[in-house]
């Protein structure tokens, strides 16, 4: 018996994908009616990948010749009051950075596929077929997310389950928390609180950002909005860019779903530019998905005896 997926529309750069990567995506993420045009695909993609051979040939060293700017000085308050924020902080806290305007074209992709349902709702965002800087600032830098809340079922006595319809959504980690008259007043079994900690579900950063490492840039966070505003005509945006200078202990070993090592050393990556040449993609229906999140907790208690 078959089922009936809701899909997606994607686009996946698989000219710049090894076959296997290909296949994979294929069989895994796309509509059966995909898995049965497979050897169509793979015929199409030979001939995708040997294009982006030649690019690669061609093109070695294009990720250095990113352009980058300065924000101009009459948006520079904007920037700062952003900077204030106290999500901002907390997001950027661990490297130093930089937001400058960053070349769209040749920031590297650390993905291979974009959702282009997702694309044409955010550029149904943008209120200017041509955005000022300013207004670019705020579709690229605010670090506050307008998103529907996830739902909420509590699956045991210490675990709950969430689901959004957001990919980004993740577990954000367990921290101590100062107890307040909130917490007291949540701990419905009875006692008397005297700590508090606090399990976060939610979005990673809200503010577009990326990797630098010598004269390379991968975006790590916004590729859907990079993508949509490129689409628009749009040839740079404000980029929040921390700069690496250890890349074995600060930059992540994979960055969405590429290793550090294709990104930072292969001759000439995928750049944001190549989703934009039709001989590279390759259009698929992908499964709908939801991404559900199981939070659960443990706890051991026990009396020792005192010595001496």
């Amino acid at each position: 018996m078959s089922v009936d997926y809701p899909f997606r529309n994607y686009a996946l750069l698989y000219g710049a994908s090894a076959k296997a990567e290909v296949i994979n995506y294929v069989r895994t993420e796309c509509i059966p009616q995909e898995h049965e045009s497979l050897l169509a695909i793979l015929a199409d993609w030979q001939e995708a990948n040997t294009s982006f051979s030649e690019i690669v040939r061609t093109e070695t060293g294009e990720a250095e010749k990113i352009d980058v700017q300065d924000i101009p000085s009459d948006s520079k308050s904007q920037v700062q009051q952003i900077e204030q924020d106290f999500l901002f902080k907390q997001s950027f806290s661990l490297l130093p950075y930089e937001i400058k305007l960053v070349e769209i074209d040749r920031l590297i992709a650390s993905q291979r596929a974009v959702n282009l349902d997702y694309v044409a709702l955010l550029k149904q965002r943008v209120q200017s077929t041509q955005p000022r800087v300013s207004e670019l600032i705020d579709v690229c830098l605010s670090p506050q997310t307008k998103v529907k809340l996830p739902a909420e079922q509590m699956i045991a006595q210490n675990a709950y389950s969430y689901t959004s319809d957001s990919l980004d959504f993740r577990f954000l980690g367990g921290f101590r928390k100062p107890l307040s008259q909130d917490d007291v007043r949540a701990c419905s079994a009875g006692g008397y609180p005297l700590a508090a900690i606090v399990l976060l579900v939610g979005l990673g950063a809200g503010s577009m950002n990326a990797l630098s490492y010598k004269n390379r840039i991968v975006l790590n966070n916004g590729f859907h909005r990079a993508f949509a505003l490129r689409s628009m005509g749009v040839t740079h945006i404000p980029l929040v860019v921390q700069k690496v200078t250890n890349p074995e202990l600060e930059f992540p070993s994979v960055v969405a779903n590429l290793p550090r090592e294709y990104l930072l050393e292969a001759a000439r990556p995928a750049l944001v530019k190549d989703f934009m040449n039709a001989k590279l993609i390759r259009n698929l229906k992908v499964k709908a998905q939801n991404r559900v999140v199981q939070v659960q907790w443990g706890v051991s208690q026990f009396s020792l005896p005192i010595v001496g």
